[in-house]
């Protein structure tokens, strides 16, 4: 306990002085560090496909993970300049950092970076741009508890299709300026291991946007976990994974429509995963949304064929620009296995 007291005193220590740095570098004109997040809770009854009974509970990031960080940039002159992040997640449920318990204490972003004419050069640990474009083509967004493909690619209860994480460590990410509608990026995650150097995992995503429509196409080569907690990816031995996501969304003012589609091959395993996602936003006004979503992952194998669908709706109340709640339900059926329903209400608040 006497250890946890200083850490956090060290932890709010630096926060001040990343304040008062912040608050001198406005001053100076080229600098600026700002400190932002997302409060995120629910409260309700969560249950899996397969699960023997449900949980009611308190929860962490019905729509949002909860985290707080620390941005800042600074203009280095001749249209450069330098930027960072340090981003930490945390329970409000129940005030734990992380995730989990194995998460680190920085466990969302943690780079640095030189940004200038040619695009952004970023190093250190990322929210990976492969999981970036999954969020982009759903009404969800990047939910981990209710955007259907996400939760079959990353969550061991719904399958796990995808043996990275939603983060990538020891990374070196390229994002490329936007030119005509078009911008894209590369990333080279390290896999840090002596005599290895083919242990290393490669990420490429391209994005076009005109108006109302937008369309990407990735591809991630999986050869090490992305992140040092990531959960059991349920394949075995699935080294050497390659997937492949595609998306389109055309935005019709009231309605906004998407479309998804993942497939993944795991290397030496024949389970490969084909993950086809459906969805829209419906706008009644400024203050009321309706988002509805499902997926299908058709599984197949050596001496297995068999499909999970996965499907969200939820209601969304805007109190104040930076507040809203919301109301949502999830229905989870595995071939072969029970269905699950879950109903949750939350709110999340971004500062």
């Amino acid at each position: 306990m006497d250890m946890e007291r200083k850490n956090l005193r060290a932890i709010l220590s630096c926060i001040l002085l990343v304040a008062s740095h912040a608050a001198f570098a406005e001053g100076a004109g080229p600098s600026e560090v700002s400190l932002y997040g997302i409060v995120d809770a629910f409260v309700g009854s969560t249950k899996t496909s397969g699960d023997p009974s449900s949980k009611v509970q308190i929860g962490n990031g019905g729509f949002t993970t909860s985290f707080w960080g620390i941005r800042g940039t600074e203009n280095i002159g001749g249209g450069y300049g330098i930027t960072f992040a340090l981003e930490s997640y945390f329970q409000p449920q129940n005030g734990q950092a992380g995730r989990s318990t194995t998460d680190a204490f920085f466990s969302r972003d943690a780079y640095v970076g030189l940004t200038g004419p040619f695009g952004t050069v970023t190093v250190g640990q990322q929210i990976s741009p492969f999981f970036k474009s999954q969020a982009l083509f759903n009404p969800f967004g990047g939910s981990t508890t209710l955007n259907p493909l996400i939760v079959q690619s990353y969550r061991v209860p719904y399958g796990r299709a995808m043996a990275g994480d939603d983060l990538v460590s020891n990374a070196v990410v390229y994002a490329t300026p936007t030119v005509y509608g078009f911008s894209g990026t590369v990333t080279y995650v390290f896999g840090n291991v002596a005599g290895e150097p083919g242990q290393n995992n490669v990420i490429a995503t391209a994005l076009y946007q005109n108006g109302g429509f937008a369309a990407t196409i990735g591809a991630e080569r999986l050869k090490v976990e992305t992140y040092p907690s990531s959960p059991s990816a349920n394949l075995g031995d699935a080294s050497n994974q390659v997937v492949l996501h595609g998306g389109l969304s055309y935005d019709f003012s009231v309605v906004k429509g998407f479309l998804e589609y993942q497939r993944s091959n795991n290397g030496s395993l024949s389970r490969k995963d084909n993950i086809f996602q459906i969805g829209a936003s419906v706008k009644f006004n400024s203050a009321n949304w309706f988002l509805v979503s499902w997926a299908r992952d058709t599984i197949t194998g050596s001496s297995v064929r068999h499909t999970r669908d996965t499907a969200s709706a939820a209601y969304d109340y805007l109190l104040s620009k930076r507040t809203d709640v919301y109301l949502a339900y999830q229905y989870d059926q595995a071939e072969m296995q029970g269905a699950a329903n879950s109903l949750i209400g939350g709110i999340r608040h971004k500062f």
